[in-house]
This record gives structure tokens, sequence and C-alpha cells, in this order.
């Protein structure tokens, strides 16, 4: 998480770094839920259902709309990226939400951080676990113009009249702040009966319902303007995910400070379920029923999740019960550390040891940190700065026969800048950060040392 920077000084200077202890006692602030105006936590109220939290309800006119969709239509929303959210508006009428663990994790929401502050740490939904679990096109570097942002105001009418012909229809359907989404959904069965109808255009109309029913829900058979905006962005070819990401938040926010609740629902309770409600077994001696109508039972499949799973809360029937349970969160999300942990650290020290502290030449990682991954616990005691100053040494004897630098050769910039300083490399950025490197600018120079 990002701290807010001290603000420059007069001459146009960078601020001074005040040192970890100032850092520290900042974010210590900043982590106390209970100075947040109006947060729950503030209150001993003890609600049993925040606002809204009834607008999740089962929809009985979204089956029919999906049942009559032709193959056609289907295959414009899976070219959409919408196949998941097809799938999991499909079996909206079985899953159910668990609102005792979800309004106990809304209580622990930072609205400054978006994250949920724990008694040792924080946690949050990612936009890579949102992608995932829908199947929603991913966001790779460059694809920044290629977002769907939400853009309010906007006159539902234009994006309405872009596949309706009839005004009728479309002043049926609008009111001063939502699109009405179960005459839509008629509107889309009528027009799959009528073999002349485009079915991109009737695809676009069966988006907006599927998107506002399991996306951007607010309230029941309705859609607001806003996310009217971000949906149409989908047939134009943008990214779906960071605007369902961002109403998730704000839907957090609004409840955790008192307001109603909205918002992707289904990605938080996939969020507990993957974390801390299921763990992944090969042979779980009885079925979960709790699992049976969990969303992960019906979307995770897109993700990866196995279908054989082991409910580790099913004792947890209250909001206390869920209280009491996340105060030891930092032990319940340490229950599934277990070898798949393992494996996932030994492979990410691989990386750092094998690319940064003795780095070759190219993209292979040499294997000859392996023997010292055996045993992770003593993997703290060894002299890794002497290991990474030998190798960078014996690299730079061989360097003169071979093309490139191996080991960490950053280090030996920063060395460059600070104990040759007449060569003009370094631009100074802080001068008294700790460690070294935050010291200098890093920037692409390209002039020869040869004179």
């Amino acid at each position: 998480m990002a701290m807010k920077r001290a603000p420059l000084d007069p001459m146009g200077g960078e601020a001074v770094y005040e040192g970890p202890k100032r850092a520290r006692a900042a974010f210590e602030a900043l982590m106390r839920i209970t100075d947040v105006p109006n947060h729950l936590s503030r209150s001993e109220e003890v609600r049993e259902l925040f606002p809204g939290s009834r607008r999740y309800s089962k929809l009985t006119w979204i089956a029919p709309m999906i049942k009559s969709l032709p193959m056609y239509v289907i295959r414009f929303l899976r070219e959409w990226g919408l196949g998941g959210v097809l799938i999991a508006a499909h079996n909206y009428h079985k899953i159910s939400f668990d609102w005792h663990s979800i309004t106990a994790l809304i209580e622990l929401w930072h609205p400054q951080t978006h994250t949920f502050i724990f008694p040792k740490f924080e946690a949050t939904v990612l936009l890579e676990e949102v992608e995932a679990f829908l199947a929603l096109p991913k966001t790779k570097p460059g694809d920044e113009q290629n977002i769907s942002y939400t853009v309010e105001p906007i006159n539902p009418k234009l994006i309405l009249g872009e596949f309706m012909t009839d005004p009728g229809d479309v002043h049926t359907m609008v009111s001063p702040q939502f699109i009405h989404l179960v005459p839509l959904s008629k509107w889309v069965i009528s027009k799959c009966k009528d073999k002349s109808v485009d079915h991109h255009e009737i695809a676009k109309a069966a988006a907006i319902c599927l998107c506002g029913v399991v996306l951007f829900p607010s309230v029941d058979h309705l859609i607001d303007y806003a996310s009217l905006s971000a949906i149409s962005g989908v047939w134009r070819g943008f990214s779906l995910s960071h605007a369902v990401l961002a109403y998730l938040y704000s839907g957090l926010t609004s409840a955790s400070t008192g307001g109603f609740l909205y918002g992707f629902m289904i990605r938080l309770e996939c969020w507990l379920g993957v974390r801390i409600k299921f763990k992944p077994v090969d042979n779980p001696t009885t079925d979960s029923r709790i699992f049976g109508c969990h969303p992960l039972n019906f979307i995770g499949g897109a993700a990866k999740f196995s279908d054989k799973v082991l409910c580790r809360t099913a004792d947890k029937k209250t909001r206390s019960a869920w209280r009491l349970y996340f105060k030891d969160a930092r032990a319940v999300l340490a229950e599934e550390e277990g070898e798949a942990a393992d494996r996932d650290l030994r492979r990410f020290l691989i990386l750092v040891i094998g690319k940064l502290i003795l780095g070759t030449r190219g993209d292979p990682v040499g294997c000859r940190c392996l023997p010292l991954l055996e045993d992770l616990s003593s993997v703290g005691n060894y002299a890794w700065g002497v290991a990474l100053l030998a190798h960078l040494f014996d690299s730079l004897g061989t360097s003169s026969r071979e093309t490139g630098v191996a080991g960490f050769f950053p280090l030996l910039q920063v060395w460059v800048y600070d104990h040759l300083p007449s060569l003009g490399r370094g631009v100074a950025r802080r001068c008294g950060a700790v460690p070294l490197l935050q010291r200098w600018r890093f920037c692409r120079d390209e002039r020869s040392l040869r004179r």
C-alpha cells in the first residue's frame, strides 16, 4: 500500500525521508479504522443485515431470458468475455450468500486503503481475482486505453437506442435514475423469436441484463446509469474488470460507513471461500452441503478451484462467531499454507536467488540454490550478502571474455554512482535514504564510456 508523500519544499526539491519510525507511526495511524468517521467499528449496535442486503434476491426473470437466447447470441457474449457472467447468472437462483460472514468482514473494511484490516495484517480483493473467477479478459500492460470506466452523467437513451428502434420501448425502460431490467429482458425474449432481428443487437441487451444482475447489482431489477455506461464498453472491446472492482470497493465503503450495500457480492463470497472457508482436499470424507450452494461450486472452475473441498467454518453460524474467527484470521489463512504454500514459497525464492542474488546471463536459473531451500526455516540464517558479493566478483573476472555481466549488477551501478561521481552518471534522489539504492534515480543512459 502506498503512503501519502509529504509535500515538496519551497525550492522544488523532494521531501526529506524522515526514517522508518515516522513511516511506521503514520501507517499505524492510518490503519485505525475506529478513526474513520461513521465507521461501523465505532458503533456498538450490531445489525444482523446491512441495508441493501435483501436486494440480492432470487430473480425469476433471468432464467427464462437465458433459456431463450439462441446460440449466435451466446457466441457474441462469449466473444465479449461474458461467458463466466452467463454461467453465474444461469445459476443465480441456486446461489446463497452467507450474510453473517460477509457483514462481519465488511466491519473490517477501511474506506481509505480499500483493504480489510485484520488484527495483524491487511488483505483485499485483487483485480486479477476478479478476472480469474469470471474468466473476464485479462488486462495487460499497454491496454490502458481499452479499460471501461463508469461515466456520469450519461444519457441512457443513447445506449439503448443503439439496438432499439422503437422510442416507446426505450421510454418504458428508462426512469430518472435507473434502467428497468425486467422489461428489457422481456424485449430480449420477444426479439429472440423474431428471426429477422440482428443477433448482435440482442446480445447487447442481454449483456446489460446479465451484468446488471451479476456484476453491478444495486437494486433488484434495476441498474444505474453509471454502471450502464461501463457495460456499454463491452461490445466496444473495453475491459470491464476495473469498473467491476471499483463498484465493489464503493459498495463496501458505503456499507462500512453506515450506508447501503451494493456491488459484486458473488466475488466477495468467492474470496471468503477461497481464503477462509474451504480447503481443497483429494478425498473428502463427506460432501459439503455449504459448498453445494456456494458460488465457487458454479464458477470456481474458471479459476481452477477444486470441486473437492473441506469446509473449515461449518460451525460458524452467527455474526459473533465470525467476528471471533476473524480476530485470529492470520491463523485462519495460515491453515492452508501446508505443502502447497511451501512449494509456492520455494518457487519464489528460486526466482529471487536465481535472478537477483546469484543471477545468471539470460533466462535460465541455476540449480545451485535448490539444496539451500530444503529447510525453509534455515533460509534466513544464510549470509546472502556475502554470496551476492562473491558471485558478482566471480562474474567480473570473466566479463572481459564474455558478453554481459551476471550477478546483481544494480549494486555495481550504484557503487559507480557513489564512488565515481566525475562520470556524471547518477542523478541524486534522496541523500539520506536507506537502502542505498533509494538514493539514486535510475535512467537510461546510452552514452559510451570510451573516449
